[in-house]
């Protein structure tokens, strides 16, 4: 899947991830802010939620349809919290990999920490459950 990386301070980076099923390449736009990784499907929300506040969640529809689309618009598809994600890291063992990806900025490799590491406490869980 194909990334690119917005950031306020080094404006866009594009970055080759590999993987995903069904093998079609996706474009996903990141914005971190407040101690949160944003994910975003266009470049155009992306920039929207640089320029004003990110939409937390979509309001109960009422008859206005036209702002709901525009808000829809700006919401993230994903929010991870990066002090979340640190810790989990950190408890398993994968601190240094966490702080590497950070510090380069490679928001593609910090996503990808957080789906191994959902996926893994998903199986815990499950195990434990038998």
């Amino acid at each position: 899947m194909l990334l690119t990386l917005l950031s306020p301070r080094n404006g866009v980076v594009p970055a080759l991830v590999a993987g995903g099923s069904g093998g079609g390449k996706r474009k996903r736009y990141f914005i971190e802010r407040d101690g949160r990784l944003l994910m975003f499907a266009t470049a155009a929300a992306a920039q929207t939620a640089l320029a004003g506040p990110v939409v937390e969640a979509l309001p109960v529809p009422d008859e206005s349809a036209a702002p709901t689309e525009q808000l829809a618009a700006t919401a993230p598809e994903q929010q991870i919290d990066l002090a979340a994600l640190q810790a989990q890291a950190e408890l398993a063992g994968q601190l240094a990999a966490y702080e590497a990806a950070y510090r380069s900025r490679h928001f593609a490799a910090l996503l990808a920490m957080f789906e191994q590491l959902r996926d893994d406490e998903d199986v815990e869980l499950l195990l434990l459950s038998l």
